[in-house]
């Protein structure tokens, strides 16, 4: 099983655990080792968690972040920075 923890200011209580991960929104964590949330990051269909990762809501956000779908594979992402657009 997979070491999970939650950032206790956004997802302590059951109406905040489902507001970021609504239902049929979770993440897979089959091959996960270790998961860890910090600050208010929304969950999407199609997130699967390989290893150790880590997300975190960008410094200052003022709503949650939503996380894309797709594969994160042993990584500390910032969820809800503005991309960077090449000069």
């Amino acid at each position: 099983l997979p070491l999970v923890k939650l950032d206790d200011a956004h997802y302590k209580l059951v109406d905040q655990l489902e507001a970021l991960v609504p239902p049929g929104e979770e993440p897979s964590l089959l091959q996960a080792s270790a998961l860890t949330v910090k600050g208010p990051v929304k969950f999407t269909k199609g997130v699967t968690v390989v290893g150790s990762v880590t997300f975190q809501a960008a410094p200052g956000a003022s709503s949650p972040a939503s996380l894309a779908a797709g594969t994160y594979t042993d990584t500390t992402l910032t969820v809800g920075e503005p991309a960077l657009v090449p000069a």
